[in-house]
C-alpha cells in the first residue's frame, strides 16, 4: 500500500506565504519548544535563536502564547482533519486484511511523526497540560476515528485467527500506545528508527491479536 499522507511541517512552513522574519521566529520557536518545552522557553531565547531583537519579534507576535498558537492551531484546525480524512479513506479503500491494515497504519503514522517530530513533541506536551486543547483535538479527530474503527472492526471479523475478545477500539489503542512508546523512547535517547525496527513493531502488534 502506498503512503498517501505525507506531510512535513518544515516544508509547509517554507511554502506558506509570510514575511521572512515571521518565518524565522516560528522556526526558532519550534526548535526551542521541542528542546526545552514551552514553559522553559523565554521570548528572549526565541529572539536570539531567530537572530533578531525582542522588539522585532513582538512586531509579529504579541506574546509567547500567540507564537504557540501559530504553530499548533494550523495543525489542529486544518491539517489534522484533512490528513486524518485522507488516512481513513486509504484504509477503507485499500486494506484487505487486518495484518495489511496494521502494517500500513504503523508504517504510515511512524513516518509522519518522524518527519514532524518537533511538532509532535510540542503538541504532546501541550495536550498533557491543556484540557481545552485535548477537547479540540478529539473533536477534530472524532468523525474520521469512527470511520477507522469501522474498517478495523470489519477486518477483525473476517480473520478467524484473531482472538474473539479483540475489539476495534482495543486494536487502535494498542497501535497508538506502541507507536507512542517507540517514538518517545527513541527521541529521549536520541536514537534513529530504521525499517527493520518498524517491521518488528508491526509484527509485535500482529502477533498480539492471535491467541
Amino acid at each position: 500500500m502506498a503512503h498517501q499522507n505525507k506531510f512535513n511541517f518544515s516544508e509547509w512552513l517554507m511554502q506558506t506565504p509570510m514575511p521572512e522574519g515571521k518565518r524565522k521566529i516560528i522556526q526558532a520557536s519550534v526548535k526551542l519548544f521541542a528542546q526545552r518545552g514551552y514553559q522553559a522557553t523565554t521570548t528572549a531565547a526565541i529572539a536570539q535563536e531567530a537572530g533578531m531583537s525582542d522588539a522585532t519579534m513582538f512586531k509579529y507576535f504579541k506574546s509567547k502564547q500567540a507564537l504557540l498558537d501559530a504553530i499548533i492551531m494550523p495543525l489542529i484546525e486544518e491539517m489534522i482533519p484533512t490528513l486524518t480524512a485522507n488516512f481513513a479513506d486509504t484504509l477503507s479503500e485499500q486494506s484487505t486484511s487486518i495484518d495489511d491494515l496494521i502494517a500500513y497504519f504503523i508504517a504510515d503514522r511512524y513516518a509522519f511523526v518522524e518527519q514532524n517530530y518537533q511538532l509532535v513533541l510540542i503538541l504532546l506536551n501541550q495536550l498533557l497540560v491543556d484540557s481545552k486543547l485535548r477537547s479540540k483535538v478529539i473533536m477534530q479527530l472524532e468523525p474520521n476515528l469512527q470511520k477507522i474503527l469501522q474498517v478495523l472492526q470489519r477486518l477483525l471479523a473476517t480473520d478467524p485467527q484473531v482472538a474473539a475478545n479483540w475489539q476495534a477500539s482495543d486494536v487502535l489503542q494498542l497501535i497508538a500506545s506502541q507507536l507512542l512508546t517507540q517514538f518517545i523512547c527513541h527521541r529521549t535517547l536520541n536514537l534513529s528508527t530504521n525499517d527493520q525496527q518498524v517491521n518488528k513493531l508491526i509484527t509485535l502488534v500482529q502477533h498480539a491479536l492471535r491467541p
